[in-house]
């Protein structure tokens, strides 16, 4: 899914992650950058961008999340002009986990963005929750 969302909608890296207790940081399951997978990483929710995207639906920073967020690695690291995400929900409706999009670029036309994010976050949420409730993820 994460390298779906990269290379369909254009962004550098793009990771699906899983809320932690507390909601102080996320635990990436699922990382493509650079066209490669990568190991997962935890990181803290506080001076990310994710931080603003649990209290939505979604967030798009079509370009400048490097100067909103200098601090944070990922974005820091890869040099970030853009962002989107969408927070993944359980059947409760209680945020369980993030996708997360970074870009170098500007992102032109965010709202074409949108509908397909939102589309694989529903089937992300529901395979997440699944691994959290110890049920076999299916194919």
């Amino acid at each position: 899914m994460a390298r779906y969302l990269a290379q369909c909608l254009g962004f550098d890296h793009a990771s699906i992650g899983q809320l932690l207790p507390g909601a102080q940081g996320i635990r990436n399951q699922a990382v493509w950058q650079d066209g490669l997978a990568r190991a997962g990483f935890d990181y803290p929710v506080a001076g990310s961008p994710c931080e603003q995207l649990l209290g939505q639906a979604w967030c798009c920073v079509p370009e400048g999340v490097c100067r909103r967020f200098p601090e944070f690695p990922p974005v820091r690291d890869l040099m970030a002009e853009s962002y989107l995400g969408t927070t993944l929900r359980g059947t409760s409706g209680t945020p369980i986990g993030v996708i997360a999009l970074i870009g170098r670029h500007p992102l032109a036309e965010p709202h074409l963005a949108g509908p397909p994010l939102r589309i694989v976050g529903l089937r992300a949420a529901a395979e997440l929750e699944r691994r959290l409730a110890g049920s076999p993820a299916t194919a």
